[in-house]
């Protein structure tokens, strides 16, 4: 017999409570780690690590910044579909030039509670990016606190991605600090300083680490980046 209006409205009513609380039951902790070509998924599932990654459409995100949010957007959606992850509670990795960092030399996490805003903190730093318009956050490596932050269109662009494809985002954090404290959990009980090599292209990023702590970032640049390994 042929559905009602009210009974199709109710069908459809109970398909979306249904779907939500499926969403509810089955939350999924899922880190996005993101690039100006790439996603990178990953996610736990019955005690194991799984990873799924996409291209993103040509010209869509530039500098760390999203271009194209709709198409990236839609692939983002499209992997989860793809790999029946349900619930996804996105966990969103900043690209490496979407963000800068400094240690807070003579500043113990207690005062940091003196700082009404992020950027009353950042006075008297060599910041390259405009304290009234970024979005920040400090970090402590040992007992030393570390100002990170991005522009806050930057945030917003990511944001908007992740707002299109219908998902909730849950915590921002920022590719560097995410892949130090790695480094650092891989290498507990090294007693000496570090030194860390980064290559992006022919741009290689050197981190000298002293007692767990980023002292000093800076960019080598070459036409081969294979002497700068050498080197």
């Amino acid at each position: 017999c042929a559905l009602t209006l009210s009974s199709l409205a109710e069908n459809q009513t109970l398909q979306s409570l249904q779907f939500g609380l499926r969403r509810l039951i089955s939350a999924t902790r899922v880190l996005m780690v993101v690039s100006d070509e790439r996603l990178v998924l990953c996610w736990q599932r019955s005690g194991a690590w799984h990873w799924s990654a996409g291209t993103w459409p040509a010209d869509s995100c530039r500098g760390g910044q999203p271009q194209l949010r709709e198409g990236m957007a839609e692939l983002l959606a499209d992997l989860l579909l793809e790999c029946d992850v349900v619930g996804a509670q996105i966990e969103l990795v900043l690209p490496q030039a979407g963000g800068d960092w400094r240690v807070l030399d003579g500043v113990t996490p207690d005062q940091l509670q003196a700082h009404p805003t992020f950027a009353a903190g950042l006075e008297g730093l060599e910041w390259p990016l405009d304290s009234h318009d970024l979005y920040g956050t400090y970090a402590l490596f040992g007992e030393q606190p570390v100002a990170i932050a991005c522009p806050r269109l930057l945030l917003k662009g990511w944001i908007d991605v992740i707002q299109l494809a219908d998902l909730p985002l849950r915590r921002v954090d920022w590719l560097l600090t995410s892949a130090l404290r790695g480094v650092l959990l891989e290498l507990q009980g090294w007693q000496g300083d570090l030194a860390w090599l980064i290559e992006c292209g022919t741009t290689m990023r050197l981190v000298l680490v002293r007692d767990g702590v980023p002292e000093l970032d800076c960019s080598l640049r070459s036409d081969d980046p294979a002497e700068l390994r050498v080197a």
